[in-house]
């Protein structure tokens, strides 16, 4: 995920710092950004999603798998995008804050692949993977419980 925007706004930059969510602001041109950051992440611009409301956002929809419009963007940007965005709200609140709007784009992506009959699952040695990846990163005394396990064991990793 990164945030990109045309304009410079310290709420967007406050929120984006707090959520250690990357971000660039005054952006006229999204389509560098968006080719760097495929590159950066080895990602095939099939798995990647740019959600836009403004003209200056038409030239990145080409570039991604999955554009989309929010509900009140510009009617050219609504006809152009692969799907259109709108999150209904109650009261006085006028946006969603990033998280919020992220999880439920993704919630509909996933709907829509699981739906879709495409192989997106991972194996059970893939999630193995991941899983102790992710446990070496949360654990701060990791080494020294590997090197106890695996003395225990007799081996070596």
């Amino acid at each position: 995920v990164i945030v990109v925007s045309k304009e410079r706004n310290p709420v967007v930059a406050a929120r984006c710092k707090k959520m250690n969510i990357p971000y660039e602001q005054g952006v006229d041109d999204k389509t560098g950004i968006i080719k760097r950051e495929q590159a950066k992440r080895k990602l095939d611009p099939s798995e990647t999603i740019f959600v836009g409301n403004d003209l200056n956002d038409l030239p990145a929809f080409p570039l991604v798998g999955w554009g989309v419009a929010v509900a009140d963007a510009a009617p050219e940007v609504l006809e152009k995008a692969d799907g259109s965005l709108k999150i209904p709200m109650v009261g006085f609140t006028e946006s969603l804050n990033i998280s919020v709007a992220a999880a439920i784009i993704l919630q509909d992506v996933t709907s829509r692949v699981k739906a879709s009959g495409v192989p997106w699952q991972l194996s059970d040695e893939e999630k193995a993977e991941l899983y102790l990846e992710w446990l070496e990163k949360s654990i701060k005394s990791i080494k020294r419980i590997k090197e106890h396990y695996f003395k225990k064991l007799g081996s070596v990793e």
